[in-house]
């Protein structure tokens, strides 16, 4: 059992290695897997070689993670943004899908598109789920309003694929924002209100984002404005580490805490 762990990880690792995803993988891995499975039953009903099986099965699971790993990148790299619309504002209309990250400055937050538009033009090709950040006009201040997980929003964006920092030491949110499925990043310019609740029967992963965005709002109505810590302590109870100040990591870093905040959102 060990030994097929060790192979199903060792071909996941395989793909790290590789400059792009293989274009005929999904053919090579069944090949490779049909063929073991048909090897090891013809030596279990006639050969019979004692570690032959063995052998065959690690190819097996060798296969089966290499294939795993290529499906999980093909199909974040198919939503990626395409490069004809980057820097360009678009009208994209969806909902927020999970809790957003509010500021005094701002707000950051994941939105599903249902639909996109290029001026009057309906884009057929574009990413799902898309980054998004809204922050007050320059010289012209104003009060962004909130964004609740199930809102239906029309926003006016200016979009572009995610790029991370090549600084050294500094957080990765282009490889953040592949693990999250984020095809785009992009400004919020302009909004409208479509919706102030959609939230079906049966989504309740959207429903517990919504009850977490309540919980937040009571956490911080108890809690004094000028409480040091309230987002740490909206961090440990809910798992929401978005309002943890910049400098408040530092310190829980330098004196070897920050792990313990990290848990949290997995209690």
């Amino acid at each position: 059992m060990r030994i097929n762990i060790a192979a199903f990880i060792a071909g996941g690792s395989l793909l790290l290695f590789l400059p792009v995803v293989p274009e005929y993988w999904r053919w090579l891995c069944a090949a490779s897997i049909i063929i073991s499975l048909l090897c090891v039953y013809l030596n279990c009903s006639f050969t019979k070689y004692r570690y032959a099986s063995s052998v065959l099965l690690a190819a097996c699971c060798f296969a089966l993670g290499f294939a795993w790993n290529a499906d999980y990148a093909e199909s974040r790299l198919n939503n990626i943004l395409s490069i004809e619309y980057e820097g360009k504002e678009l009208v994209l209309e969806g909902r927020v899908n999970a809790l957003p990250q509010s500021s005094p400055s701002g707000a950051k937050f994941s939105f599903d598109v249902d639909q996109a538009f290029l001026g009057r033009d309906r884009i057929e090709s574009f990413p799902p789920r898309v980054y998004l950040s809204w922050q007050p006009a320059w010289r012209n201040p104003q009060d962004v309003p909130e964004v609740i997980p199930g809102q239906r929003w029309e926003f006016k964006v200016k979009i572009k694929r995610p790029y991370g920092s090549l600084n050294p030491h500094t957080f990765d949110f282009e490889r953040w924002s592949f693990h999250q499925d984020f095809g785009a990043s992009g400004s919020v310019r302009s909004g409208k209100l479509l919706l102030e609740k959609e939230i079906g029967l049966t989504e309740f992963a959207l429903a517990m984002e919504y009850l977490r965005w309540k919980l937040r709002q009571k956490i911080q109505r108890l809690l004094p404005k000028e409480a040091r810590y309230g987002g740490v302590v909206a961090a440990l109870v809910m798992g929401d580490q978005n309002a943890i100040n910049q400098e408040d990591w530092r310190v829980f870093n330098a004196t070897g805490i920050g792990h313990l905040i990290s848990i949290a959102k997995l209690l």
